[in-house]
This record gives C-alpha cells, structure tokens and sequence, in this order.
C-alpha cells in the first residue's frame, strides 16, 4: 500500500509519501514467517530551490507456526551504508556471528529503525533547470536487533554529512 503526495518521484521539493509492505509465507510452507515494513518520508520547501526531508523506515519480521520460531536468516533486516545509515559500512549495524568462525560477520535481525533529516539543495554554479544533481547535509540514525532483543533506542547509531546525489540516464 502507498499513499503518495510528492510533486516529483525523483527529486521531490514537497510533499509526503507513506509505504506500507507485507510478506508473509503461505500457512503450511516449509518455513512459516512474516515480515511488515514502514516507511514515511515528508519533505517541506524552505525557499524554492532548498527543501527539509524527514524520514522514517521500520521493520519486523517474525516465525510463526510449528516450522519456525524466528524470520529466516535469509530474510534479516540490514543497516548500514549508503541506502540506510551513510557513514558505516554496508550491512554492518545489527547482531553479528559471534559464535562463528568471524565474529565480525553480520547476520542481520528480525526489527529495524531507520531515521533521516536532511536539507537538500542544488549544486552551486548549476542552472535552474538542472534536476539531475544536488547536494544535501544529513543525519541519518539506525539500528538493526535480533530476535531474542528488545529495540532499545539508546542503541541507535548516528551519522552525518555531506552528500551529492546525481541521476544519469
């Protein structure tokens, strides 16, 4: 399910756009799980060509059933990178493999919280009509939990920056 408002699907200036996202495997499968995902994003000009974006994106995922107790591991949330918390590595926030030959290893979870502010204006020295490139300066917050963790919001990692965004055909 969507609702969307944004007055540009590429680089919006106004606007909200909200997602909701299901999975869930069929009764009876071999492996019986769920997954629900959220994401809202609202963004609010400042001035005509400087806008505020706000960003949310939370998931769960679960077993339910006789065949299965949690999400299965190739259905884990991630975090970390450039489409989630920029500044760490990809997939690196979140339970790792810690009985495992690596521990450093990530494996993912089962919830995830995700969270974005940013203001996003053009490149300087760039015309008007060139919607392909801006730069922005963010603060992106995240955190990926397993199964058996509570979310707990003092683990949240933080970043920020500066970042430059270009759409090429």
């Amino acid at each position: 399910w969507a609702y969307d408002t944004l007055d540009n699907p590429i680089f919006p200036g106004r606007g909200t756009v909200h997602r909701v996202f299901g999975e869930i495997a069929v009764p009876g499968s071999d492996l019986e799980y769920y997954k629900l995902t959220y994401t809202a994003a609202h963004y609010r000009p400042i001035t005509k060509n400087i806008t505020f974006k706000l960003k949310a994106d939370l998931g769960y995922g679960d077993g339910y059933g006789s065949t299965t107790t949690e999400l299965p591991f190739y259905k884990n949330f991630f975090a970390g990178g450039s489409s989630s918390v920029r500044g760490y590595r990809s997939r690196t926030l979140g339970p790792k493999d810690l009985g495992g030959p690596d521990p450093t290893l990530p494996v993912g979870g089962s919830s995830r919280v995700l969270g974005n502010m940013e203001v996003l204006f053009p490149v300087p020295g760039t015309s008007e009509e060139n919607k392909t490139m801006r730069l922005s300066v963010f603060v992106d917050t995240g955190m990926v939990y397993g199964p058996a963790e509570n979310i707990d919001l003092g683990e949240l990692r933080y970043s920020a920056g500066l970042a430059f965004s270009w759409y090429s055909p």
